[in-house]
């Protein structure tokens, strides 16, 4: 069952230590402020560089994730960048590795007839592996690109295909 992204909200800064107390003057708010923006109190709402402090402060993904799951999206943690020189090889074969380590998470899960929680949690983190993989070994093939052909444009941003 998801989240709503107010839920979300409202417990990132009820967990955080000390609550909308401890967390609003951190960013840059006070807590009453604070309080009644994560409640939709009266005509105060949260905005979204708020939320973004409020998501680095606590150091936690939920209030993205809760956004992630309503548009119908999933929220995957960035791997460290390779170095642009070898990401096709290594990072090809890390990738490929971690999805055999998916496969068979999968299929051994399967033996049973039926997935346990746990089963499909440990599919998730091998598969968010698998695509963390993929995007590092992406932004490293874009690095190599603007390393080879420093006049031009990052091709995520150029329209029509790049050099």
């Amino acid at each position: 069952m998801s989240m709503n992204v107010l839920d979300a909200a409202f417990n990132t800064v009820n967990d955080y230590p000390g609550g909308a107390a401890s967390l609003a003057p951190r960013i840059g708010k006070s807590g009453s402020t604070l309080a009644h923006e994560i409640k939709k109190q009266g005509s105060a709402k949260l905005g979204l560089e708020d939320a973004v402090k409020i998501m680095d402060m606590a150091d936690n993904n939920a209030i993205l994730e809760a956004m992630a799951e309503h548009r119908g999206c999933d929220v995957i943690p960035r791997l460290p960048d390779l170095d642009p020189a070898s990401c096709t090889g290594k990072g090809l074969r890390l990738m490929f590795k971690e999805a055999g380590a998916f496969a068979e998470q999968v299929v051994e899960a399967e033996e049973d007839g039926r997935f346990t929680l746990n089963e499909i949690k440990a599919a998730e983190r091998h598969w968010q592996r698998v695509t963390a993989q993929g995007g590092a070994v992406l932004r490293a093939m874009r690095a190599k690109h603007l390393l080879d052909f420093p006049d031009s444009s990052d091709p995520l941003i150029s329209s029509g295909d790049a050099s």
